[in-house]
């Protein structure tokens, strides 16, 4: 007789729960128990994860990335995050509290240290005192480094999810010279979401105007932006192919194993000259926003990311692969009207004025 989902969730957290459990049973379990919510009704499927859920705020420090490997395969394949995600980030911001004085104290020894040691080893100094002095903060360094991926999953599906996230971001970063996964996280947290933007190009008197939402870095953003801008026809340019776009947007393959030329110097509104222009070549360099860096780093003018598109001072060619996998880029872009665009060059103008 086939087990009910609500028998396969029991046995799943059953699994979960018991330190003895072993990994093959638990796995065996977990593919059981998704494979049951595919096929169940929605108002099944939804409270069976619900249920499952709860775990998440229980169970203990060494078996919590497990537990948290099942809820962002869940989330993958269908659930609504909102009732994996809330107990996810909670138990985040405990983990964290015990991993970030690992990192406070591996920088502190750095900063006491000769130049020339290697800061690799004078971290795994670190770990070995940490055995015995604290186990339970190096445990968390570790489990954090386990269940941070399948947050991750989670995270790139949702926009709310990732707000909620956010108050962790200083924690992450703290950590993220340490630990990889912390690195990506706060990646991931910087992302905008429904961040109004413009971008003008002075030399055509064109621009669009939009919402930033899932672009992980600069180099997307120009991708997106050559894909989206118009030209002085009306028309919008074949500037890339539809696989390079399609990998930009987030819909394609994550690398589209070309390189994509860039059409622009991209500026901050600080370019601008008081005609209206904005440098040709590097010496506009310090108004530049970098590809490197992220629109969050871009100089907000009135409650918008402000982007000023020049003529490349040379060949700009980066690869046609996106940060993270599941994360949907949007633009919401329109094209802005001729006397949009000289409002917009005048605001900015008069912002360089002074008083």
């Amino acid at each position: 007789m086939a087990e009910s989902l609500r028998e396969l969730r029991d046995a799943l957290l059953l699994a979960v729960r018991a330190p003895a459990a072993s990994a093959d049973d638990a796995r065996t379990r977990a593919r059981r128990f998704m494979e049951a919510v595919e096929k169940a009704s929605p108002d099944d499927a939804e409270h069976a994860v619900r249920e499952y859920a709860e775990v998440l705020t229980d169970v203990d420090l060494e078996r919590l990335p497990f537990a948290a490997i099942i809820g962002g395969a869940l989330v993958e394949r269908g659930a609504d995050p909102d009732w994996v995600e809330p107990r996810l980030t909670g138990r985040l911001a405990v983990v964290l509290e015990d991993a970030v004085p690992v990192a406070d104290l591996a920088n502190a020894r750095i900063n006491r240290a000769d130049p020339d040691e290697d800061t690799d080893q004078i971290f795994a100094g670190v770990r070995e005192e940490l055995k015995t002095a604290h186990p339970d903060q190096l445990a968390a360094l570790d489990a954090l480094d386990r269940m941070l991926p399948p947050c991750m999953a989670i995270y790139q599906r949702s926009a709310h999810a990732r707000r909620y996230g956010g108050g962790l971001l200083d924690r992450f970063e703290a950590i993220g010279d340490w630990s990889e996964t912390a690195h990506w996280m706060s990646r991931l947290l910087k992302v905008l979401d429904n961040e109004p933007f413009v971008a003008i190009e002075p030399a055509t008197g064109l621009g669009i105007e939009g919402r930033l939402n899932g672009v992980s870095d600069n180099f997307q953003l120009h991708t997106l932006l050559m894909d989206a801008f118009p030209l002085a026809n009306g028309s919008v340019p074949p500037r890339l192919s539809p696989s390079v776009a399609a990998t930009a947007w987030g819909v394609g393959e994550v690398d589209a194993g070309v390189e994509v030329v860039g059409t622009w110097n991209l500026h901050s509104a600080a370019a601008l000259t008081s005609e209206g222009r904005v440098p040709s070549g590097v010496e506009g360099m310090s108004t530049w926003i970098w590809n490197e860096g992220t629109p969050a780093d871009i100089p907000p003018l009135d409650g918008y990311r402000v982007v000023l598109l020049g003529p490349a001072s040379y060949e700009r060619l980066w690869p046609a692969r996106r940060m993270f996998a599941n994360l949907r880029a949007e633009l919401g872009a329109r094209e802005l009207a001729y006397d949009e665009i000289s409002g917009w060059l005048g605001r900015i103008i008069a912002t360089r004025r002074p008083s």
